[in-house]
């Protein structure tokens, strides 16, 4: 099996052992930041910048909106709070709110401030990164068939296969432009023990998604800590009106549990809820599951809106199907068919008893 902190490629790995670079403690990667600082409803209503993102339900726009103008202000102080050993990485959108984000970390930082260079065209990508990374990438293809061959052949289809390669073929190629960067302007740091966190939108998108491949290819020891009080939940009703109860909380093989309190509103009504996500995956790696033994009839599995999961898909039967065991998924981010999965509480199961059975998950690779 593949060790989730071997080599991806040379050209990826941070050069430590060039004593005239200057190693990093500590490095943010800012993800999408702010997208929603400058839309309103009426620009979602008009087709405007952000309208084919639509209202995918009421207050959508006008929530998003409210939450980065706090996520502003968080993120700011944070930024200003930065000290001497530590960096930024930007993946930008090139928004108003976006880029005074990232002139405010270049006044503050000077050049521990990098800005991927790259876009989406893989084609451009692999011209400018080169041989070595092409390469690279042929490998990972043939390690994937070799780990996860028969996982590639589900069901899910060409399409999503696709868009899960080029998640990983992306990640690889921004995280080899920042750290090429990085070096350039005098830096590094140590995979073995600096400490990565990750600002910006969306909780089960893009910082997601990168954060989870990014550790993967910068071969990292420990997992980004993926700051939900510092990111935009907003493909997910239920999540953007939630609060933090703990967050990334270690699990083995590099997974981590995040656990929430939702608002006192329908369809969950204040009750706790939790999720796995992957702490570090590549597109060669196998998914991890999660089998959980909570007290008999305690919890539900629901979807990014709250409503059970089995209203969610229409099934017909009873309102809900309550669960003792549940295998839960340790998500990789939307790019990828590795969701992870959501489970609440019924409201008389304390929260001790929910974060007990959660910690003493067993976590498996998934067949």
């Amino acid at each position: 099996m593949i060790d989730g902190t071997d080599p991806i490629s040379v050209v990826t790995r941070p050069k430590v052992s060039n004593h005239s670079l200057v190693r990093l403690r500590k490095i943010v990667l800012c993800v999408h930041a702010l997208c929603w600082v400058d839309v309103t409803p009426d620009d979602l209503e008009a087709g405007g910048k952000m309208g084919s993102m639509g209202e995918h339900w009421p207050g959508r726009a006008d929530g998003c909106h409210n939450r980065d103008l706090t996520l502003q202000t968080r993120l700011r102080q944070n930024l200003d709070s930065l000290g001497k050993d530590d960096g930024i990485f930007f993946l930008p959108t090139d928004r108003p709110a976006g880029n005074e984000l990232i002139e405010r970390a270049r006044q503050h930082l000077g050049p521990r401030c990098v800005v991927c260079r790259l876009g989406s065209r893989t084609d451009r990508n692999r011209d400018v990164l080169g041989e070595p990374f092409v390469a690279g990438l042929q490998d990972d293809r043939r390690r994937a068939i070799v780990n996860r061959g028969p996982q590639l052949q589900q069901p899910w289809g060409a399409h999503t296969q696709q868009i899960e390669w080029d998640a990983w073929e992306h990640s690889k190629a921004w995280g080899t432009d920042l750290i090429r960067q990085l070096n350039t302007q005098g830096f590094t740091f140590d995979p073995s023990d600096v400490d990565f966190e990750v600002w910006g939108e969306n909780w089960v998108g893009c910082t997601a998604t990168y954060a989870c491949h990014m550790a993967r290819v910068f071969g990292l020891a420990k997992p980004m800590a993926r700051r939900f009080d510092m990111i935009n939940p907003d493909w997910s009703s239920m999540l953007i009106k939630a609060t933090v109860v703990e967050q990334d909380l270690p699990m083995p093989k590099k997974v981590r549990l995040f656990i929430f309190k939702t608002a006192h509103e329908g369809p969950t009504w204040g009750n706790y809820i939790a999720q796995y996500w992957e702490g570090s995956h590549g597109y060669m790696d196998r998914p991890h599951v999660v089998n959980v033994n909570f007290p008999s009839d305690s919890v539900i599995e629901v979807d990014l809106f709250g409503w059970e999961i089995g209203r969610a898909r229409g099934s017909v039967g009873p309102k809900y199907d309550r669960y003792g065991e549940l295998v839960m998924a340790a998500g990789c981010g939307a790019h990828t068919p590795h969701h992870s999965t959501i489970a609440m509480a019924e409201r008389d199961l304390p929260l001790e008893d929910f974060r007990a059975a959660l910690l003493d998950g067993t976590v498996v690779e998934k067949v």
